[in-house]
């Protein structure tokens, strides 16, 4: 293969680096890769699952490791270009993270940011270390000691935003309940099912009142609630139903 047809990681090292953060380092660029090709869909190949990224061969320096797309015609140049194209993506990545970049990089997932926290943990041990990605002699995507702490810093505070609840407001839904407890304030056992958004029973919360309105009711377990409702998520999962009002009450029988 060509040496035109690679890239090469550059390690540069002052500490001995440990083996599960190098590992780990591979093995999310390896990760990365396969989302950013995933969402790329360069031209010319059929089956993007056939692009995969390669250690071709680890050599004397500091860590020297040579990194190739293997594909349907072996080192295509389509494959080469997508690595090219995959480690600019990098480098917006990380520069967006380091603040080196206004503008947040399209697609970036929980995933993404856990592949660069991964990809740079090896040089945030290391004072003098540094991270480099080397095309024919030039050094295309660079990370030292001071931005990859920043980088792993935001990308973890990025990561736990993501992680963060988030609310959404309803008006008039469906909802039936669970379970309930026979008192007026709202107790940890209440729950309820509002298949608009969840077919999975979730934790309700409403205010006394509004317990009063629907306790009032007969055979209230098999009954439906029209309803307002703030939705609390996390991790793209309902958590919580805060009711906010009660429109009406009404059977299956009823409904038709």
């Amino acid at each position: 293969m060509s040496d035109g047809q690679k890239i090469t990681l550059e390690i540069k090292n002052s500490k001995p680096v440990e083996l599960t953060d190098l590992a780990n380092c591979l093995y999310s660029l390896g990760d990365e890769y396969k989302r950013y090709i995933s969402l790329s869909k360069p031209d010319g190949v059929e089956d993007i699952k056939e692009l995969k990224l390669y250690v071709e061969e680890v050599r004397r320096g500091s860590i020297l490791i040579d990194l190739a797309v293997i594909g349907y015609t072996m080192y295509s140049q389509t494959g080469f270009d997508s690595l090219l194209g995959y480690v600019d993506f990098l480098k917006q990545v990380f520069d967006y993270l380091a603040g080196k970049l206004a503008q947040e990089p399209n697609d970036l997932s929980k995933k993404t940011f856990e592949n660069a926290s991964n990809i740079t943990e090896i040089i945030t041990k290391d004072s003098s270390g540094t991270l480099n990605f080397v095309n024919h002699g030039n050094i295309v995507l660079n990370v030292n000691f001071a931005d990859a702490n920043t980088i792993q810093n935001q990308a973890n505070k990025a990561i736990a935003k993501l992680e963060e609840p988030t609310k959404g407001q309803t008006e008039k839904v469906v909802m039936y309940l669970y379970q309930v407890r026979k008192e007026d304030i709202c107790d940890t056992g209440d729950m309820g099912i509002i298949e608009k958004i969840s077919d999975r029973p979730v934790k309700l919360f409403m205010e006394e009142t509004l317990k009063k309105q629907i306790l009032a009711e007969k055979d209230i377990l098999h009954k439906n609630f029209i309803v307002d409702v703030d939705v609390s998520y996390k991790k793209g999962k309902p958590i919580l139903y805060h009711i906010t009002k009660l429109y009406e009450g009404f059977t299956d029988r009823e409904a038709k």
